[in-house]
Parts: C-alpha cells; structure tokens; sequence
C-alpha cells in the first residue's frame, strides 16, 4: 500500500477531503436523517472482517463488485453468473454500503463473500486494499467516488465501470474540471456504458487504450422470473381481488406525500391498493406510520401481514417480483434533487411507467420511454392520479403498452453477457487445462 501513500495526487485529494470536511459532515448528516445510515456507521472506517466473510487465502483472481444497495445487487447477480461461465476460477465478492443490509444478505447466503464499502478517505480506502486484495474491482452504475477509485489503479488492480450513466450536467462538470476527471477516470480499463449518449460524454477523458462502449442496461437484462420462493407471489395474490397501482424507490416524506395524495384522489373514485417500496427498507416504519396518519390501512411484507389499502414492501431484492400484478407503476427519486432509479423493472413486466419531473441520471433512459409511448412524466399528485386512473380503467391501453415495453426491453437483451466478455478481458489469464462451465479451454490461446 506504500504507493498509495506516495502518490501526491491522492494526498493532495486527501488534504482536500479534511479542509472540506465540515461541508462533506452536512451532506452526509442530511441522508442520515433520510434514513441512510450508514453514512456515519465507522465501520466504514475500520472495514472490519465480517462474519465468515474474510477473504480466501487463494490464487484464484478475486473480484469484487461495489454497489449502492439493493438495486444494484440484482445487476451484479445477473454479471456474476455471466462471468462465473466465462471464468469459473474467480472468486465474487459483493461490496455494498449499507453494512446491516450486508448482515441481513450474509444470513441469506452464507457461502457468498461480502465486504463493507470503505469511507471515500485514504485511511479506511488504504485499510480496505491490504484486507481484500481484489485483482479486479467493478464498480457498478456509480463512479465518482474518487479516493476508492484512485487509490484501486494505484493499488495495481484493474478497475472497470459497468451500466455507467452520464447525464448532461455531468458533461458541463466534465468539461470544467476536465484534469480532475482525467485522473479520476483514467483508472478505469473498461468504461462499460448504459447508452451512446453517456459512452459519448465519457470518451474524451478515458484513459489511451481504456475500452469505452455502451453495453446497454444490466437492469433491463434481468428477467423478472428469477429467484424467490413464492412467499411473495402468495402474499400479493390475496390482494389481487382490486387493482394494484404501485410506487417504488420512493426516496423520502416529500415525495411519499405526494404518492399518497395521489392515491387518496384514485381510490376516491374506484377500489385499488397500493404497493409502495421504499427505496430503503430501514424507512420502513416511518412510510408505515405516515400512511396511517392518512387513515390508510397497511400491511408490511416483512411481517407477513394481511392486504390492505397499502401494501408496504419493506425487504431487499423482492422489488422486481412484486411488480407482476400491478397495473401501472410510479418510479421515484425524481422530484426534488433526486437523481430518479432505473424504470426498467416495471417495463419487463410490461407495466406503463411514470416519473417526476428531475430526469436525474436517467435522462436517456426516460426519453426513449417517452418516445416509445410507455413512458409518462408527472409534475404533481393530481397527475400521478391520472396516470394511475388511465391505465386501472383502460386495458386496451395496457396491452398496447405492454407491447411497446417488452420491445424497448429486448433492445438490452444479453447486456448482463456483453458485459461479462469485458470483464473477462481484463482478468489475469486461468491456468492452463482450466475449462470454462460451457466446456471451452480457459488456456491462452
């Protein structure tokens, strides 16, 4: 870890971090309030082992997948069963922020590796690389996290972004503090984009000989027929007796507030449940009290409660499941200074979409579904009523739609094996006379 420590980029990055601190303390302090706690939990700072999770004293390349939560885990569950076909000798290991979401997966899978996302500080960033050893790190959707990545390319590992977003605000920053994102980016060997658009804006500051290429999304490549044990079909089955209208990623009390008044004005005028998904599960008890203040019944997924006006899906990894019976479906995080979610999920279903006004890090995404007849922007609960009221009453118009999701959807079909042969490409090559799960030789040729 010596070279970390004599780069004097990354030390003058990290003098920078402790002048700012105050600044960066506020911004983390305000998504601790909104329910993410793990923005103070020092754990962070210590990366300490984590149950059986150390890492396997092995010659097998160890590569480690670091995503924001949930949402991210389904991409790189579908990336490591690619990869595994590719390379059965590499060892995955799952990097996640959220350290009781990781303790909860632990129990879930108790033969897989997890490791805690380190604070983005050389300490913890220096802690984390001695303990892990990854021989390849892949960041999954977000990038800018500057010491962790730097510090990986320093560190002599091979670094690799997939289903990476860029947005047009972020080309203005680009261009800006173009020597900036030079170094930040010019770690990475593979650039693996969601669309042309974000491969475009990302191309001028990748490294000679980086691979920059837009793979389409890792999300929309992920059938919504995998995993589960029918608890959560059985559970939603005894609600299906009304029309299912749903609301997920919802990132805070603004914009819960406005999914409610949208509901009340829907369910004013004919029957229906909700089925809302907090983007965080641990907010789960504070969406729960908020819609009985409102006088809505509601029924929690984690407690196996019975149908209710609102059906609170409060656990991890069952959001693209539980699309299946709704009839039209609201994607959060884009009122406000959200940066929106993938409206993928709902479209495998064929479900009509609707978003708020802040196209965030989607804005490609949203435009095709726009253009595609599947997508609808809302400005207001009046309108995400109407949305809701259009397609409960209307089902020639769901199927039209229906027809037009599955069709943009097959556009992304075998991104999660795209990028897998990327990824591949960047592994240190398998012993001789290994063989890939297909039968083909791992051997050099």
């Amino acid at each position: 870890m010596r070279r970390l420590w004599t780069d004097p980029r990354l030390l003058a990055w990290t003098l920078a971090e402790i002048v700012a601190f105050p600044l960066i303390a506020v911004g983390k302090l305000r998504r601790h309030r909104k329910g993410y706690v793990s923005e103070f939990d020092l754990r962070r700072w210590n990366v300490p082992e984590l149950g059986a999770s150390a890492p396997n004293e092995t010659s097998a390349p160890r590569v480690v997948f670091v995503g924001a939560g949930p949402g991210e885990l389904v991409m790189i569950d579908r990336l490591v069963a690619a990869l595994l076909v590719l390379r059965p000798d590499v060892e995955p290991v799952f990097c996640l922020r959220d350290l009781p979401a990781i303790e909860r997966l632990q129990r879930k899978r108790p033969n897989a590796r997890f490791c805690a996302w380190p604070f983005d500080f050389l300490v913890p960033v220096a802690r984390w690389l001695r303990r892990e050893r990854p021989s390849l790190v892949v960041f999954v959707d977000r990038f800018r996290f500057t010491t962790f990545a730097c510090g990986v390319a320093r560190s002599g590992a091979r670094l690799a972004l997939v289903n990476g977003r860029s947005r047009a605000r972020t080309s203005r920053l680009y261009r800006l503090a173009a020597p900036y994102y030079r170094w930040q980016i010019g770690g990475f060997g593979l650039l693996a984009m969601e669309d042309a658009e974000s491969e475009a804006a990302i191309r001028p500051y990748a490294a000679p000989g980086a691979c920059v290429v837009g793979l389409g999304s890792l999300k929309a490549d992920a059938p919504h027929s995998e995993g589960g044990d029918g608890s959560l079909e059985r559970w939603l089955e005894t609600a299906r007796d009304l029309p299912i209208v749903a609301a997920a990623s919802t990132l805070d009390e603004d914009e819960e507030g406005i999914v409610f008044d949208a509901y009340e004005s829907l369910r004013a005028e004919r029957p229906a449940r909700l089925l809302l998904v907090p983007r965080d599960p641990a907010r789960a008890e504070g969406v729960a009290d908020a819609a009985r203040a409102r006088g809505l019944a509601v029924g929690r997924r984690s407690r196996g409660e019975a149908p209710a006006d609102v059906l609170l899906l409060d656990t991890f990894g069952e959001l693209r499941q539980a699309y299946g019976p709704a009839l039209a479906a609201y994607v959060g995080g884009s009122f406000g200074k959200g940066g929106g979610h993938n409206v993928m999920e709902p479209l495998r279903w064929g479900l009509p979409v609707a978003f708020g006004p802040n196209p965030g890090n989607f804005a490609a995404l949203q435009r095709s579904t726009l253009e595609g007849g599947v997508g609808t922007r809302i400005r207001d609960a009046s309108e995400l009523a109407g949305f809701w009221r259009r397609f409960v009453d209307d089902p020639v118009a769901r199927e039209t739609v229906a027809a037009r999701a599955r069709a943009l959807c097959a556009e992304n079909d075998g991104a999660s094996r795209r990028t897998a042969e990327h990824l591949a490409r960047l592994l240190p090559p398998p012993c001789e006379g290994e063989r890939s799960r297909d039968g083909g030789s791992l051997a050099p040729r």
